[in-house]
């Protein structure tokens, strides 16, 4: 065999040889679509869509007004989560709190990022982050659950000490 017909290692192959077997990389054209409709489904779910329903929202709000510790915290009157963190605070409820905060935006921002760059060829990162972001998607509704149930626990022991004695 001659020479030419082969390709040296490190090069590609020569006009006779077959070719190196590696494909290049594209962006997923199922994946990258789904991601940016996700995207956006989240972003109007956590800005636009009413959350909860709290009944006797005007008796919080004027309590509101009315607990030192909340001096110069607005109450809103609508319930979407974008305010969900001011009603944490008033009930005192830690995790809900925390991720209706700065947390929960960076967590919100991470998953956007995350799943759209996995579906973009960037090699062993984008398969990485095929592995990392459902596994935090699921983390972070793991915890939004666990948030949800802990403000809502606080908010009937609350209910509970504004009935007063019985």
């Amino acid at each position: 065999m001659s020479s030419s017909s082969q390709a040296t290692p490190g090069q590609p192959a020569g006009r006779h040889g077959g070719g190196t077997g590696e494909t290049k990389e594209r962006p997923g054209l199922i994946g990258l679509p789904l991601a940016i409709v996700g995207a956006v489904v989240l972003l109007i779910g956590v800005t636009s869509v009413n959350w909860y329903n709290v009944p006797n929202m005007n008796t919080l709000v004027t309590m509101a007004n009315h607990e030192p510790y909340l001096l110069g915290v607005k109450v809103p009157t609508d319930t979407k989560f974008t305010h969900f963190g001011a009603l944490a605070k008033l009930l005192h409820a830690g995790l809900a709190q925390f991720l209706a905060g700065p947390a929960g935006w960076v967590l919100i921002v991470l998953l956007i990022v995350f799943a759209i760059v996995a579906n973009l060829p960037f090699g062993k990162i984008a398969q990485w982050l095929r592995i990392v972001t459902p596994v935090l998607a699921v983390v972070g509704l793991a915890l939004l659950v666990f948030a949800i149930k802990g403000f809502w626990h606080q908010a009937a022991n609350y209910h509970l000490a504004l009935a007063g004695p019985l």
